[in-house]
């Protein structure tokens, strides 16, 4: 999804994100309590509020098949709400979700 919001939209561009809200909290060395809210984004797309889109369909990759550079942000990925864990959709790999 990184790589593709990052080829999609440029700084600045109104999004829309649908997804859901974490808070994160801990304690760190001096004691002190902290703690932050991360967005966990399940779909994002540019705002067409004030703007038009042209949408591109690109090719189906599976899991870990990735072409290496891109946008970073490490760590696992999380599964998809209301989806079972180890990505199993209603539909399989390579054919169309709709």
């Amino acid at each position: 999804m990184a790589e593709n919001t990052s080829e999609s939209l440029q700084k600045g561009a109104r999004v829309i994100v649908t997804g859901r809200l974490e808070q994160r909290s801990w304690e760190n060395q001096e004691g002190e309590k902290r703690s932050k809210i991360e967005v966990v984004a399940d779909e994002i797309g540019p705002s067409l509020r004030w703007a038009t889109a042209k949408v591109e369909k690109n090719e189906r990759r599976g899991p870990g098949d990735f072409s290496g550079g891109g946008g970073g942000g490490g760590g696992a990925s999380r599964p998809v709400p209301n989806e079972p864990e180890g990505g199993g959709g209603s539909y399989e790999f390579g054919e169309e979700p709709f």
